[in-house]
């Protein structure tokens, strides 16, 4: 969710290229529920946070935030995908024509 974040729930926190190596590094991490991806005024840095949080967990540490766009994981046939309010898929992965893992963008 564009300009939202989670707070206080951080597991991990990274430099990354973009949201896809974020979302990568959740991918990775059993115990990440969600990840914020923060572009700083240098818009050629992001930092990922990964979570150990929903925003449906802990309804107060989630906050507005200029910059930041929060995502969620939702389990599907196994896989861990990301999804903000909206059912719009705009980006996946594939791997041995496989879907690994996708994500939306408000």
């Amino acid at each position: 969710i564009s300009d939202h974040t989670l707070v206080r729930h951080d597991i991990g926190k990274a430099v990354v290229v973009d949201e896809f190596e974020c979302l990568h590094n959740c991918m990775e991490n059993n115990k990440c529920k969600s990840l914020n991806v923060h572009h700083s005024g240098n818009k050629s840095e992001v930092i990922c946070e990964i979570n150990n949080k929903t925003r449906q967990m802990t309804p107060d540490a989630y906050q507005r935030q200029q910059g930041s766009t929060y995502y969620w994981a939702v389990e599907a046939s196994g896989m861990k995908l990301f999804d903000p309010i909206h059912d719009h898929l705009t980006k996946c992965l594939e791997k041995d024509k496989q879907v690994v893992y996708a994500f939306a963008l408000e």
